[in-house]
């Protein structure tokens, strides 16, 4: 019998590092039959990107007094095999778990027959 896999990858972003902490530790430490169904699990830390603002803070006599603000997003990149059945269920229950803050996006990119 042939099995149908999908090649699945879940970018993972938010703007605190320890929601991103509790995601990994739910993928990792998950008793769930269908975390164990996965394959070929790889967690991958992207750059975070820091994006820095400034501001004047008296913009008609001081112009020489600013204030800088910067705003972290923290990725992570999730890449996994699951078998095609499985897809609709890991990812609502993927999706339920989440907590607020943190955004998800569910890519399946290829398709590989074992």
């Amino acid at each position: 019998m042939i099995n149908t896999c999908f090649c699945n990858v879940l970018f993972i972003t938010t703007i605190n590092s320890k929601l991103l902490l509790q995601i990994k530790n739910l993928i990792i430490k998950t008793p769930n039959n269908l975390f164990r169904e996965l394959t070929n699990v790889k967690i991958i830390n992207l750059p975070t990107n820091i994006k820095k603002l400034t501001l004047i803070r008296s913009p008609h006599i001081n112009k020489k007094s600013k204030e800088q603000f910067e705003i972290r997003k923290y990725k992570l990149m999730w890449t996994f095999f699951i078998k095609k059945k499985l897809i609709k269920s890991f990812s609502k229950i993927f999706k339920t778990n989440i907590p607020s803050g943190v955004f998800v996006k569910f890519q399946i990119n290829e398709k590989i027959k074992f």
